[in-house]
C-alpha cells in the first residue's frame, strides 16, 4: 500500500530537481503510479491515473472508470550522497522551473498579487529538513552540539531542524542533545546583498569555545556572509564547525562548499517566505515563494 503522506510528496512530481541522494527522498506517489525505465538514459517515467471517459483498451480499469496515465518525466542523477569535499548535497531546482500556480496552496490572501509561484511547497521543505537532521544525526560524534541559528530568516528552519533531531533521537539509540544560540546578522538592502557584515547585538561567541557547532542559516548565496561569520566564529576557538544551508543559491562563486548541509540548490531568484523577507515582509509565508516585480515596487525602502 502506497504511503498516506503522498499529500507532501506528490509536490515532487513535478519539480524540475536532480536528486545526488535518491535515498534521501521518496519518489512522488499516489494511489495507481506506474514506473518505467527509459533504457539507459538516466530517466525514469513516472504515470499517475487518471480518470477519463474512455472505454476499456489495455488501461486500468475500476468499476465505470478508465485511467490512463499522464507521464512525467525527469532526470535522476546517480545516487551520490556526499561529494569530495564533504558537502551533503541538495536538491538541485533547475533554471527553468516556474513554480507552482498560486491557486494549489494556501497562504495569506494580502500577498496575492506580491508573489509570482509557489516556488518550494512548505510540506516538500519539512520532508527535506527531516532528512537533513539524519546527516546530522549521523555525522556528529559528540552526543551535544552547539546549534548556532542565524536570525532572523534561520528561525523557522533552525526549529524544523531541531525538533526532527529530538525526534530522531527519541526513536533511537543516537541521541544528539543540542544547546540553541542566536546570532543576527544583516547583509541585505531590498534585494540586494552588501558588502558589509553586520553583527546585530553582542558579538561575543566566546560559549562556542571547545564545542562541537552548526551553524543553521536559511540561504547562501555567495558566501561573503557566511565566510565572514566563520571566521568570526574560529576566533572562539570551538572544537568543530558546520555549516547547514536550507537553500543554496547557484551563482558565480556560489558558495556551496561552505555548506556541509544542503536542502535545496535554486537559480539566482530572490525568493521569500519560511521566515525568509524583503524588507521585514513575506516572513509568515509556510511556503517558499518568488516574490513578484509589483511586490518589490511595494516593499521597497
Amino acid at each position: 500500500m502506497l504511503m498516506s503522506r503522498c499529500s507532501r510528496q506528490a509536490c515532487l512530481a513535478s519539480l524540475p530537481i536532480s536528486l545526488n541522494d535518491i535515498s534521501m527522498i521518496l519518489l512522488p506517489m499516489w494511489p495507481g503510479l506506474v514506473r518505467t525505465s527509459l533504457g539507459n538514459s538516466g530517466k525514469q517515467r513516472f504515470s499517475p491515473l487518471r480518470p477519463t471517459n474512455s472505454c476499456w483498451k489495455g488501461n486500468i480499469k475500476s468499476d465505470d472508470k478508465t485511467f490512463t496515465p499522464a507521464t512525467t518525466d525527469f532526470t535522476m542523477s546517480l545516487p551520490l550522497q556526499m561529494d569530495d569535499t564533504k558537502v551533503k548535497r541538495g536538491i538541485v531546482i533547475k533554471d527553468d522551473w516556474p513554480g507552482y500556480n498560486l491557486d494549489l496552496f494556501t497562504y495569506p490572501e494580502h500577498y496575492h498579487e506580491d508573489i509570482e509561484n509557489i516556488y518550494i511547497p512548505h510540506g516538500v521543505i519539512m520532508d527535506r529538513i527531516e532528512r537533513l537532521a539524519r546527516y546530522i544525526t549521523e555525522d556528529f560524534e559528540d552526543s551535544k552540539i552547539m546549534v548556532l541559528c542565524v536570525l532572523k530568516g534561520g528561525y523557522k528552519f533552525c526549529a524544523d531542524l531541531v525538533e526532527f533531531i529530538k525526534v530522531l533521537g527519541r526513536n533511537s539509540n543516537r541521541y544528539l542533545e543540542t544547546r540553541v544560540e542566536f546570532i543576527r546578522l544583516k547583509s541585505y538592502l531590498n534585494d540586494q546583498s552588501t558588502e558589509d557584515l553586520h553583527i546585530i547585538g553582542s558579538s561575543d561567541l566566546s560559549f562556542l569555545r571547545g564545542k562541537s557547532v552548526l551553524i543553521v542559516e536559511a540561504i547562501v548565496d555567495t558566501g561573503k556572509t557566511m565566510k565572514a561569520l566563520l571566521k568570526h566564529v574560529e576566533t572562539f576557538e570551538p572544537k568543530m564547525v558546520k555549516v547547514a544551508g536550507l537553500l543554496v543559491k547557484r551563482v558565480s562563486n556560489m558558495a556551496e562548499s561552505l555548506t556541509n548541509y544542503v536542502g535545496f540548490e535554486i537559480p539566482n531568484q530572490f525568493v521569500v517566505g519560511y521566515a525568509l523577507d524583503y524588507n521585514e515582509y513575506f516572513r509568515d509565508l509556510n511556503h517558499i515563494c518568488v516574490i513578484s516585480k509589483k511586490g518589490k515596487m511595494k516593499y521597497k525602502i
